[in-house]
């Protein structure tokens, strides 16, 4: 049984249900109420995954407006009209490329502190075989064994092998390139203001030129420029994308 001491904190996030407008084709709207139904359950019930619940709203919150806005009526319609199945799969799809952005920092991090730790444990290894040193030479040997000898060998491989490995893992890491791929294209100032908002732009015509074989480029900018509060239009978006759509159609792998 969890103490007082140990049961987590609540959400501090203020979680508003939304009320969903009547002209959202059925499907859609099923979509939507099934992540917020999920959001529902996590506040009421599972307080001990807060994490997740926060996680939930944040992937809803930034794209809401695209599901609420009546000007997004048509697009709606036209894309379910193609097929409710890939407009369905698109709603997901929305929900969860803040967070796919977002991972490329978390990973930019985790891999910056992977480096400062393997440098740790580097320098801490040169230190151990200057002990071993100074104990070899300084001392009468009373607690040498062929296990002393077989650990000086194994840090003086040790430390050849890894700061030549720390050393490339380092350049191919030192910008942000290495994260890129097909369908992950990110900026390379991925801390510009923004960033974000071309992520979107670039997933957003991978989905569609994947799924519907046709990039939609004013659904594209009318997207965007409702979630960011932007002003895209067609010709900006296609200058955004021409590097992957050359990519794309040259390209016979499928990504999504």
């Amino acid at each position: 049984m969890l103490t007082k001491k140990d049961k987590p904190e609540k959400s501090k996030i203020v979680w508003n249900k939304p009320q969903l407008p009547v002209w959202l084709p059925i499907n859609i709207r099923s979509c939507i109420e099934k992540h917020i139904n999920l959001i529902e359950n996590f506040k009421n019930n599972n307080i001990l995954f807060v994490d997740v619940y926060e996680l939930l709203i944040y992937h809803f919150e930034l794209v809401k407006i695209v599901f609420l806005d009546k000007s997004m009526m048509d697009m709606w319609v036209k894309l379910n009209g193609i097929s409710e199945y890939k407009t369905e799969k698109f709603v997901n799809y929305l929900l969860h490329i803040k967070d796919d952005f977002f991972n490329n920092h978390r990973l930019l991090n985790k891999h910056k502190n992977e480096k400062n730790c393997f440098s740790k444990i580097i320098k801490i290894s040169y230190k151990l075989s200057e002990l071993l040193e100074e104990y070899e030479c300084h001392y009468y040997g009373h607690l040498l064994t062929d296990q002393f000898y077989k650990l000086q060998n194994i840090l003086s491989n040790f430390q050849q092998a890894s700061g030549k490995q720390l050393k490339d893992f380092t350049e191919e890491t030192k910008n942000i390139d290495y994260l890129k791929s097909y369908d992950n294209p990110i900026n390379r100032e991925l801390k510009n203001n923004k960033a974000l908002e071309l992520f979107f732009v670039r997933k957003i015509f991978l989905y569609f030129k994947h799924n519907f074989q046709k990039p939609f480029h004013k659904l594209n900018s009318n997207i965007v420029n409702l979630i960011f509060n932007s002003n895209y239009i067609d010709n900006d978006i296609i200058k955004l994308t021409q590097k992957l759509s050359k990519q794309y159609d040259d390209s016979s792998v499928q990504i999504i």
